[in-house]
């Protein structure tokens, strides 16, 4: 039996998990439909749309609205291409030696928790554009990775 409105956003407002049996075939149907329209806007290269868990977490925010997600995934990608990779200039290497950001592992799912620490912020000793892409860079790094790289 398949899901249709008010059923399938009533399952998706429950807070069950993506991974439930119920929504495994609205979310595939739903995924390949993103993943052509973002080849269909060139996005592709910007995208990584082999990521399924990061399409679904679109489709998911906005409900399986394709059409939504898909305005989400082309301001994520603009954002990528504006922001990505983070070159390490001197203020920014500056702000990554005050231990503002650190990982600590993974949550009981498999994400990478990063903390966050608000005490090392000092407005008077740095610049924002500095301190916020030294927090970027700090939180997309990973073992054996690069903040440039698709993920």
């Amino acid at each position: 039996m398949a899901l249709v409105g008010k059923e399938l956003l009533k399952l998706l407002n429950s807070g069950v998990l993506a991974s439930d049996s119920r929504l495994v075939a609205p979310l595939d149907a739903a995924e390949q439909e993103i993943i052509v329209a973002l080849k269909a806007k060139n996005l592709d290269g910007l995208l990584d749309l082999q990521d399924s868990a990061m399409l679904r977490r679109f489709l998911v925010a906005r409900n399986l609205d394709v059409e939504g997600a898909l305005t989400m995934l082309e301001a994520h990608a603009k954002w990528r291409r504006d922001t990505l990779p983070i070159s390490l200039t001197s203020g920014i290497v500056a702000e990554l030696k005050k231990g503002k950001a650190y990982h600590h592992g993974l949550d009981a799912v498999g994400r990478p928790l990063v903390v966050i620490r608000s005490r090392f912020f000092d407005p008077k000793e740095r610049t924002l554009d500095d301190a916020l892409k030294a927090v970027i860079h700090q939180t997309l790094i990973r073992p054996g990775g690069n903040p440039g790289s698709k993920r």
